[in-house]
């Protein structure tokens, strides 16, 4: 499932809101989580969502004010063929700027998922 954090300042139901007017299903919230940035560590909600998450963390902090993030399948970075490559997030600041950031790295011969030294807050897992 694709992921959207909103920065930690925003208020909840306004956060859920502006997920509902971007066309997203909130399933759950997945609590909070620190992406470190080119401006530093920022802090985010995460919420697990259903819908098309390419392109929405910029329409969010248009509507919010404040930061966002989307990942989903359009940010896999690497070869899945390869078995290996980094699941990434699209952090969107307020000023206009953004960059990708990998937040797990996934082994398909090992089926392990490690977080990155770019995020705290996430959790390994490993399937056997």
């Amino acid at each position: 499932m694709p992921w959207v954090g909103l920065a930690a300042e925003v208020d909840e139901d306004a956060g859920r809101s502006a997920l509902e007017e971007v066309g997203l299903i909130v399933r759950r919230a997945l609590g909070a989580v620190e992406v470190k940035t080119t401006k530093g560590w920022v802090r985010f909600k995460l919420y697990e969502v259903e819908g098309e998450v390419e392109g929405v963390a910029a329409s969010l902090v248009e509507a919010l004010g404040a930061s966002a993030l989307e990942s989903g399948p359009h940010l896999i970075l690497g070869e899945v063929s390869a078995r290996l490559w980094d699941e990434g997030a699209k952090v969107v600041f307020p000023d206009g700027h953004s960059e990708i950031v990998a937040l797990y790295t996934y082994d398909g011969f090992l089926d392990v998922r490690m977080p990155t030294d770019n995020v705290k807050g996430l959790k390994a897992t490993i399937r056997i």
